[in-house]
């Protein structure tokens, strides 16, 4: 009875042990900042940005790893839920990435007019560890009426997982 637990103590103890590849860097992240709004009756805004690798496949070509970026307000804020809304934001958001293990830099550029201020973008950055800069101008129905500007930054592993 002692041989067969011991064996199992040593093979449970080795499983903790076992090479394997270690990520330092998360595969997403998320923080939100908090800006004045263009509107100057309203309240700060507050807007979640999100980064992370993805995995995406055209026409069931091969896979390919990319960084996505998100920005909104989060689902909780009253702002988000408001479908009848007449007054909209004008949303410039500029995305600056650089991919430490390539080299590879770029630029990604959304813009977008809704009831929230929201933009994003897909980018093929290539495998690797991914530092990326987020730049969002809002403003009052168009990004230079009133503009207010916010910045996040993040860095994430973008690889693919198969």
């Amino acid at each position: 009875m002692r041989k067969i637990f011991a064996a199992v103590v040593l093979s449970v103890a080795m499983l903790g042990v076992m090479p394997g590849v270690a990520s330092a860097n998360p595969t997403s992240t998320y923080t939100t900042v908090t800006g004045p709004s263009p509107y100057p009756w309203e309240s700060p805004l507050t807007l979640g940005v999100s980064g992370s690798g993805v995995e995406e496949s055209v026409d069931q070509g091969p896979v390919v790893a990319k960084l996505a970026v998100n920005v909104q307000p989060p689902t909780t804020d009253p702002l988000y839920s408001q479908q009848f809304r007449l007054l909209t934001f004008g949303t410039h958001t500029e995305i600056r990435w650089r991919n430490t293990a390539t080299g590879m830099s770029g630029t990604a550029v959304s813009d977008k007019s809704l009831q929230y201020p929201a933009g994003g973008a897909v980018i093929d950055t290539g495998i690797g560890t991914v530092e990326y800069t987020v730049i969002v101008t809002v403003g009052a129905f168009v990004p230079q009426i009133n503009p207010q500007t916010v910045t996040a930054s993040g860095v994430v592993q973008v690889d693919v997982r198969r």
